[in-house]
């Protein structure tokens, strides 16, 4: 399995991986395809759609989520579940004193 995260990254950190790495790097390639992703309108209408079933505090899904559309009849999106220390089985330092 292949590790992957998700980044904040801009245009203009994209420009600075095209002078290091050359503008048909893979790495590159890869970049600015996600940056046209978030433009599709295709996958912003499941974004959009995504949002609305979102739960503030609970399940919160970014403006620019990543999308995946299946071969089915729909796509996943990127979200954000919030799971509490107790739940996960946390002690923080500050609630161990």
């Amino acid at each position: 399995m292949q590790n992957s995260t998700h980044i904040l990254f801009s245009t203009d950190d994209l420009a600075i991986l095209e002078h290091h790495l050359g503008p048909e790097h893979e790495v590159c390639n890869r970049v600015r395809s996600a940056f046209a992703d978030l433009v599709d309108a295709t996958l912003t209408k499941y974004r959009d759609a995504a949002m609305r079933e979102s739960r503030d505090g609970e399940l919160e899904i970014d403006p620019n989520a990543v999308v995946s559309q299946g071969d089915d009849a729909g796509a996943y999106v990127l979200a954000w579940l919030w799971i509490g220390d107790d739940f996960a089985g946390v002690l923080r330092e500050e609630d161990a004193t």
